[in-house]
């Protein structure tokens, strides 16, 4: 319970929070993608790479909770694409 009111404290007082459930790093994995397009050649490896990297937190997250890992990603990826969906949670 102190826990608990302390994270509440912290909020109402800096209500500033992080998503979970790996929206984070998929956010970060689809901005990456799109600055890749904007990068010609070989130099767009390393984008990919490092989102492909991120990616693997809410794919680690899909598999332990036994989901199905490709067709989530590919709907969590699609989500993320849309710019009209500006919050997206994965409930597990």
């Amino acid at each position: 319970a102190s826990v608990a009111m302390k994270v509440t404290k912290n909020i109402m007082l800096e209500p500033k929070l992080c998503p979970g459930g790996g929206a984070t790093e998929m956010a970060v994995a689809t901005a990456l993608r799109k600055l890749a397009k904007k990068v010609e050649g070989v130099m767009q490896m390393p984008y990919n790479s490092v989102a492909d990297a991120f990616e693997i937190i809410p794919r680690t997250l899909i598999q332990n909770a036994g989901g199905q890992v490709i067709r989530t990603m590919t709907k969590l990826r699609a989500l993320h694409d849309d710019q009209k969906i500006l919050h997206t949670a994965l409930m597990v």
